[in-house]
């Protein structure tokens, strides 16, 4: 809420409870760079702590795939990024509602000591 990522839902409040709403679909702050930059460390250490334990093979499997395609028209780039945001907004949803509700859950547990990341990426550029 401090961000402007999520908003006190007053509604809800008055009928179900405390409710958090979310504002937008993304977060970018606003101010200065230094929440920016933390998240992108977080990101990338997490986006390789999965890629090096799948490496290592001593746990289970994490989800860390990615799809590549070259040799695309402008055109045909821009129709996949459409496809591709749009896909990301509906789980992001999904696995927000979830997360939050698990979270809620399991807040409290001695038990609870394990924490997720989940995210998407878009890149675009010239062939190499």
């Amino acid at each position: 809420m401090r961000l402007g990522v999520a908003r006190r839902d007053e509604a809800a409040l008055k009928s179900e409870g405390d409710k958090i709403r979310l504002c937008m679909d993304a977060f970018v702050p606003k101010e200065g760079v230094t929440e920016m930059l933390q998240m992108l460390s977080d990101n990338v250490g997490d986006h390789l702590a999965a890629a090096a334990s799948n490496f290592t093979g001593t746990n289970p499997p994490m989800l860390e795939q990615s799809i590549y395609a070259d040799s695309l028209r402008t055109e045909s780039v821009e129709a996949m990024e459409t496809l591709v945001r749009r896909i990301w907004s509906g789980a992001f949803h999904d696995i927000v509602r979830d997360a939050t509700a698990l979270s809620d859950q399991d807040r409290g547990q001695s038990d609870a000591n394990q924490r997720i990341r989940v995210g998407m990426y878009f890149y675009r550029g010239p062939n190499p």
